[in-house]
């Protein structure tokens, strides 16, 4: 889809009654929202092996993520490799019953495939064991994450969780800290050095591309650097189409204004994108002194500790 049409569509779905409703029906029928399990599993298996780079093991710790979205992978994830609880908070209620409920069915389906990708962090006849066991549950998935002790609150701020001190493990997050703001990133994130333990870490992967590129080949990664604020605000500043364009740079810097060190990153530069750039394409000015390759590093995936 052209990327002016999508954002067409955002802006004038996002003033309508029932927004939330009739965006997730058009994501299901044009989009690419669906109950598919392996939407995620990458992801997943990448913050495992990140995690185990760090030396931390998941097993028997408490995690607290921060968007839980339609699709509550990341914490059926890791209840099957044996976390102790899974906090997942959203400031929307998206989580859709029925699609949750098919996701689990097609992971206890695909048990052969998904058990192969996790042999490195669970034995093989260990987790078929535990997806086995969700079958009875698979058309009740609420109770199923009552069950495998993950808590789902939403709407719930991520800045303000009630959580006593020192109480989470591990703060994570897959592609969601882009659509936040940054006045609220900076109150998740104070509110994470709190609640995190000492040892903790937090597991956080950024997609800082440009969201419209995902369906239009057409333009690249930072086609939405060109835009000044307000043409931004115009053409994205709504619920559906949000990204706060922060580079990688801005990420680390606030991560270390709020007391987090950065133990391990993994950047992808895209070539494509710095090779427009060298080529002319012209960026705003509130871009303009930024590093060629911080403007075009499009992801981040960043393991952090709290700062003594």
């Amino acid at each position: 889809m052209n990327w002016q049409t999508k954002a067409l569509i955002q802006r004038t779905i996002a003033r309508l009654p029932f927004s939330e409703q009739i965006y997730k029906i058009i994501q299901k029928r044009f989009g690419t929202l669906d109950s598919d399990p392996w939407f995620r599993i990458p992801h997943h298996l990448e913050m495992l092996g990140l995690m185990r780079e760090a030396g931390f093991d998941p097993a028997g710790k408490e995690f607290f993520e921060v968007g839980t979205g339609h699709r509550p992978y990341l914490p059926i994830g890791f209840s099957l490799i044996e976390a102790a609880k899974v906090i997942t908070v959203d400031l929307n209620p998206r989580l859709d019953q029925a699609m949750c409920a098919d996701m689990v069915r097609r992971m206890i389906d695909d048990k052969h495939n998904i058990t192969s990708a996790y042999a490195q962090f669970i034995p093989p006849e260990k987790l078929a064991a535990k997806l086995e066991a969700m079958d009875p549950w698979a058309c009740k998935p609420m109770q199923y994450l009552a069950r495998a002790n993950i808590d789902y609150r939403a709407p719930a701020d991520a800045a303000k969780t009630g959580l006593p001190d020192e109480s989470i493990d591990c703060h994570f997050s897959v592609t969601t800290l882009e659509h936040i703001g940054p006045e609220a990133l900076r109150a998740i994130f104070t509110e994470a050095r709190r609640i995190l333990k000492d040892d903790g870490l937090a597991v956080h992967l950024i997609d800082m591309s440009d969201h419209f590129q995902h369906q239009d080949s057409a333009i690249t990664k930072i086609n939405f650097l060109q835009f000044s604020r307000a043409q931004w605000e115009y053409l994205a500043g709504n619920r559906f189409g949000y990204c706060n364009r922060l580079r990688a740079s801005q990420f680390r810097a606030l991560f270390q204004e709020l007391g987090f060190e950065i133990i391990l990153e993994k950047a992808n530069l895209d070539q494509a994108s710095l090779a427009a750039l060298n080529s002319g394409f012209a960026l705003d000015e509130q871009f303009s002194g930024f590093d060629p390759e911080d403007v075009c590093t499009t992801r981040l995936a960043v393991v952090m500790r709290k700062t003594t």
